[in-house]
């Protein structure tokens, strides 16, 4: 069996207000610099040598379409797969029915649980894939092959990593730009986190098969109701109440995991109210939450004390400007897209392997700006 590493493109084609005011349709197939948000994430799994084979969960038939439309000549390690109906159902069945049987492994069985193939297949546990967000335009091939490498090297214990890059590098993106980037406005605030300020970076690393089947649920309804406000400004804690029901489901079939799913479910309910309302009040998060073990912790309870989570603050920052919201967009519009084009080629800091490396890199980004090379920043 292959035991390499693939990557999954979250790009699913989810309906927001925001997009529908300014006339988009979904977030994976905003169109800037000529090309669509996917079509950069698709280049940069593509270009990564450390990537397998590439999924992507979306709409097929309008991705095939579109990549048609481009010629793109769609190499054999990418494969265009469907899409369900919840975000983590986006990971979780692209990786039992195509990520494990490509990789060598048997054919999840009808009315097989996971739980049932993992017993046949044992090794499937330790497949790995890294998790890549379709509205995050300004990731490389290279940024990809960092994380795994800092993953690795941090974390060799780890089930699933979580990536977050440094305040201090994306303070000097800004400065480079002459531009401020993380405001409010555009939804790209900085989060206090073991004694520095941080911001997702996008990116997630891990063995899927880690997490157990119950849990899956439970980490759904947290991701549903993350938000403190709902998009009408309400407040959420009627909802976050009404989600209870899920994990006192669960722990009355699993009575032995009572406390630790109990614990870990209104633990994770404490963090994300509170770090709700730190955004509002501007306030520093509370203590208890502000440590990166603290945080692993709940992610570790929530998943019956059988999933290793990492938190990996890294040096990749580009990838942590994503595109959310209809202010950041027409920032990168704006004359011409010339932001969008600077952060496309903002230079990358870590250790190359070779010169041959570095050159290769600089001239893909003077592809990707062709007719705009005064913004490389070499």
């Amino acid at each position: 069996m292959e035991q390499g590493v693939d990557a999954i493109i979250l790009a699913g084609t989810n309906k927001y207000r925001w997009l529908e005011e300014i006339g988009e349709d979904c977030k994976p197939f905003i169109e800037i610099g000529g090309r669509t948000l996917v079509e950069y994430v698709i280049d940069a799994a593509l270009e990564c040598p450390d990537i397998s084979r590439t999924y992507v969960v979306t709409d097929v038939e309008r991705l095939e379409a579109l990549l048609a439309k481009r010629r793109f000549d769609v190499p054999d390690k990418l494969k265009i797969v469907p899409q369900h109906d919840s975000f983590l159902g986006n990971i979780r069945y692209p990786f039992l029915y195509d990520v494990l049987p490509d990789a060598g492994f048997s054919r999840i069985e009808k009315g097989e649980t996971p739980e049932q193939y993992v017993k046949r297949n044992p090794e499937a546990t330790e497949q790995k894939v890294v998790g890549l967000y379709s509205d995050s335009p300004f990731i490389r091939g290279i940024d990809i092959s960092r994380f795994i490498e800092t993953s690795e090297e941090s974390y060799p214990e780890a089930d699933y990593v979580i990536g977050f890059a440094y305040d201090k590098p994306i303070r000097e993106i800004e400065e480079h730009l002459d531009r401020e980037l993380c405001t409010p406005e555009t939804k790209s605030a900085l989060f206090f986190l073991d004694g520095t300020m941080t911001r997702a970076n996008n990116l997630l690393y891990g063995k899927p098969l880690k997490l157990p089947h119950e849990v899956w649920d439970i980490a759904q309804n947290v991701y549903d109701n993350r938000k403190f406000l709902d998009e009408q400004g309400g407040h959420r804690i009627k909802k976050w109440l009404s989600q209870a029901k899920t994990p006192f489901k669960y722990v009355m079939i699993h009575p032995s995991k009572r406390p630790t799913i109990t614990w870990g479910f209104l633990t994770g309910v404490y963090h994300f109210l509170m770090f709700g309302l730190a955004n509002l009040t501007k306030s520093q998060v509370p203590y208890v939450l502000s440590k990166k073990e603290e945080r692993e912790r709940v992610v570790y309870r929530m998943s019956g004390n059988k999933a290793v989570a990492r938190i990996n603050i890294c040096d990749v920052t580009l990838p942590t400007f994503d595109i959310d919201n209809p202010r950041f967009l027409s920032m990168l519009r704006e004359n011409d897209c010339e932001l969008f084009y600077k952060l496309q080629t903002c230079p990358r800091n870590y250790p190359f392997e070779s010169d041959e490396q570095f050159e290769k890199l600089q001239d893909y980004l003077r592809w990707c700006v062709r007719g705009h090379d005064e913004v490389l920043s070499f």
